[in-house]
């Protein structure tokens, strides 16, 4: 959640690092109470709590009618937290 919400979805900052403190807790009680309802038919839950909670965050912020400035989403993916942010800041600086 941290990797996928804080910096490759997702433009790295304060806000960005903020809701991964929130949705963090999320998948975790999200895993446990999954993992009860699929243990009665012997099955595992794997990472379906994090894919389906980073997934409908991702899915949230694409569906605001004003992006806000604060949470930004990236706009061509760069594969690395660190090229994302720059290249935010660097498109922020030239437009």
């Amino acid at each position: 959640t941290v990797i996928a919400i804080g910096g490759f979805f997702l433009v790295s900052n304060k806000s960005s690092y903020l809701w991964v403190v929130i949705l963090t807790p999320i998948v975790a009680i999200i895993t446990i109470s999954l993992s009860r309802i699929v243990s009665i038919y012997s099955l595992s839950i794997y990472s379906l709590p994090f894919n389906f909670i980073v997934l409908v965050f991702v899915y949230i912020l694409k569906l605001r009618t004003e992006p806000g400035k604060e949470l930004a989403l990236v706009s061509i993916q760069q594969n690395s937290p660190e090229k994302n942010l720059y290249a935010f800041e660097n498109e922020k600086r030239r437009f």
